[in-house]
């Protein structure tokens, strides 16, 4: 059997939020088995996220563990900067990051709305803020936003998870209008029910 190595993003770095387990990781080492280069982002386990930077490296490619709490302006706007200065630019950026507080609607506190519309929908739109600044310098770079089937179809007992990827959807096709004309490419990748941790 051969095993044919493409290596399509040779040269190229990455920031991929929540990429400690589950699809972020996966994506992570899809990545840098292609040649990039990867900032793993984390919020909480530190643990996980050095491992998929050992693996990474073990790939040949450099690997960074970063935490952040993409619901939170400065954290993005550190990890960027890092990713930048680590790297030397930034080309590929993959929002994945994702929480979950289900609830009824009628029994959701206003504390488990916001608990998931600031990590999935602000911080989206931060990081593509964050990200965007520096692809238009260079004209050139990616945003792929994890979205789910959720945002189209809604979902029972999750009414803000549901909320929040429908506005990523429209965060995703406002943003591709506006950034095409930078040379700048942004779209989504919709999962259905996936098994992780999560």
């Amino acid at each position: 059997r051969i095993e044919v190595i493409t290596m399509i993003l040779e040269g190229k770095t990455a920031i991929v939020t929540g990429a400690g387990r589950g699809v972020g990781k996966a994506i992570a080492l899809a990545l840098a088995k292609e040649g990039a280069d990867v900032l793993v982002n984390y919020s909480a386990s530190k643990g996980p996220a050095e491992a998929v930077v050992q693996e990474i490296q073990r790939l040949g490619r450099k690997g960074i563990a970063y935490q952040a709490d993409v619901s939170k302006e400065q954290d993005v706007i550190g990890m960027v900067a890092t990713a930048i200065e680590k790297f030397g630019k930034l080309d590929i950026l993959v929002n994945n990051s994702g929480n979950s507080a289900p609830a009824m609607l009628h029994k959701m506190t206003l504390e488990q709305w916001n608990a998931v519309i600031g990590v999935h929908l602000t911080g989206t739109f931060l990081c593509m803020r964050e990200a965007a600044k520096h692809m238009i310098e260079r004209k050139q770079g990616k945003i792929i936003n994890v979205i789910s089937v959720a945002g189209i179809q809604g979902s029972v007992g999750q009414p803000n998870y549901a909320a929040a990827k429908g506005g990523v959807i429209g965060l995703t096709k406002s943003g591709a209008k506006e950034l095409s004309r930078h040379n700048l490419f942004v779209n989504a990748v919709s999962l259905g029910v996936t098994s992780t941790d999560m």
